[in-house]
């Protein structure tokens, strides 16, 4: 999908930003991965010619649409989420099973898909809004990194590491995850020689020991993905993963477990905690019952609460919500019980050059004195960090302009049904957030089904105000094309 090339016959058009400055467009959507991809999408899908048209600008700093997670192009990463539920549309269930029928063979709503797979999909899902698009819709292609956003004439200015910029009358923040935070005691010259890995996914572990001993920091499903992936690669030596409660995610099971009764009544933490104990070993089918009220139970928790259970709960929460695919829990039983893998709790406090290895110090939980490994690689997988996200250049311009506010928790940033909340708390006019940026709202904010819907509801409350603006608004337009 090149910059400045029609997608196809269809009244949408891809345009490229060029060499232009202060370009006006309609709505720039900050960030290429799912969120990014699905609200541009439904802004094309649902838009109507209005005056001289409407553009969307989707900025990305990738070459390919998609993001980090459904850009792998390893085929042992699969989705670890069903196939039936992984549709970009909320009011079609299996649009994504039918697109995937197509191209893969025995696709059933339970099957978990390569996740590379679902990156074709997000890009043929917007491929095919542009083609559908109304005539004068248009979707501009803007590759590179956003570092600013301010307030401007009747919107915003976007401006990017490479010096340009373009103006935009709405913004969307669709950032997703952002990388670990980097590991700490780690000498610099292992990052140097490629032993210590920050981010495992731009290399895809590239450099794999055959018969040495593996490192992971953490164990939940990044890690489970470096596993996979160590596997593929020929790794035959011994994998250790370390995280602070020393708990794998849980799989999906073939058939779920009835949980009997309804929601807990109460909207409290200790409620909430009373109905999921009374799950016993069922917290995966609690869970499920639970989602799609999940986020109206986490507003209705006092501040208190949910500090509370982020200290007390959120592990336990994770491994059970956030599951992996039966196939890889089998991998992984198999690693276990041929002792290849195994998994500590306790955390890294530090590593050090030995050698050709690398000296791993790790603290046990309750332990008093670090422990000593030797190994050959040192693999960050703790996962997406808020505290690299909010520390990201474009955040902190947001922040110190008073655009924004952070969560009180720290989770993200502060919203109020999407909507940005500036420093005052008051609701930032025509900037939005979709997607892990809304944690704090919302808590669960991560996955496509959670984030498909935020993609279609602020698609629809833009072009509710597009529509309603006065033909001066659109007049500005039609004079920045000009120029």
């Amino acid at each position: 999908m090149a910059a400045g090339r029609p997608l196809g016959r269809g009244a949408g058009t891809v345009g490229a930003l060029g060499t232009a400055v202060d370009r006006l467009v309609d709505v720039a959507v900050v960030g290429g991965g799912a969120s990014g991809v699905l609200t541009a999408a439904w802004l094309l899908r649902m838009a109507k010619r209005s005056g001289p048209g409407f553009r969307v600008a989707l900025i990305e700093r990738q070459a390919r649409a998609g993001g980090v997670a459904y850009g792998t192009r390893r085929p042992e990463h699969l989705l670890n989420v069903p196939a039936g539920r992984m549709s970009a549309d909320p009011a079609d269930p299996l649009h994504f099973v039918r697109w995937a029928k197509g191209r893969v063979r025995g696709v059933a709503p339970g099957a978990f898909l390569q996740r590379r797979r679902y990156g074709e999909y997000l890009r043929w899902f917007l491929e095919n809004a542009v083609r559908a698009a109304a005539p004068g819709v248009e979707l501009v292609r803007v590759r590179g990194e956003a570092v600013r956003v301010s307030k401007g004439r009747g919107g915003y200015r976007v401006r990017l590491r490479s010096g340009r910029s373009l103006r935009a009358l709405w913004v969307v923040l669709a950032t997703g995850n952002a990388a670990p935070e980097p590991l700490p005691g780690v000498a610099p010259e292992l990052r140097a020689r490629g032993v210590a890995i920050e981010d495992p996914w731009p290399a895809s572990l590239a450099k794999v020991p055959v018969h040495g001993t593996v490192v992971l920091v953490g164990s939940g499903l990044t890690a489970v993905d470096a596993i996979a992936t160590l596997r593929a690669r020929g790794h035959r030596g011994r994998i250790l993963a370390v995280s602070r409660h020393g708990l794998l995610p849980r799989p999906h099971l073939a058939v779920a477990p009835v949980r009997e009764g309804g929601l807990p009544r109460e909207r409290s933490l200790r409620s909430l905690l009373g109905w999921l104990r009374r799950s016993g070993d069922g917290w995966r089918s609690a869970l499920d019952v639970l989602r799609p009220a999940s986020s109206a139970l986490w507003r209705g928790l006092a501040e208190e609460e949910r500090a509370r259970f982020l200290r007390h709960l959120r592990t336990r929460w994770d491994v059970h919500r956030h599951r992996m695919p039966p196939r890889l829990d089998a991998l992984l039983r198999e690693l276990l019980a041929e002792r290849r893998l195994r998994v500590i709790a306790g955390q890294v406090v530090g590593a050090s050059p030995s050698g050709r290895e690398i000296q791993v110090r790790i603290r046990r939980r309750g332990g008093a004195r670090p422990m000593t490994v030797e190994a050959e690689l040192l693999v960050n997988c703790t996962g997406p960090s808020p505290e690299s996200a909010l520390g990201a250049p474009l955040m902190q311009g947001l922040l110190e302009d008073g655009l924004a506010s952070v969560d009180t928790l720290g989770l993200g940033l502060r919203t109020r049904g999407g909507a940005l909340l500036d420093v005052r708390g008051r609701a930032t006019p025509r900037l939005l957030a979709v997607g892990p940026l809304r944690r704090g709202e919302l808590w669960e904010t991560t996955a496509i089904p959670e984030i498909r819907v935020q993609a279609k509801e602020a698609a629809e409350r833009i072009l509710a105000r597009v529509a309603a603006e006065r033909p001066a608004a659109r007049s500005e337009r039609a004079a920045s094309d000009r120029r």
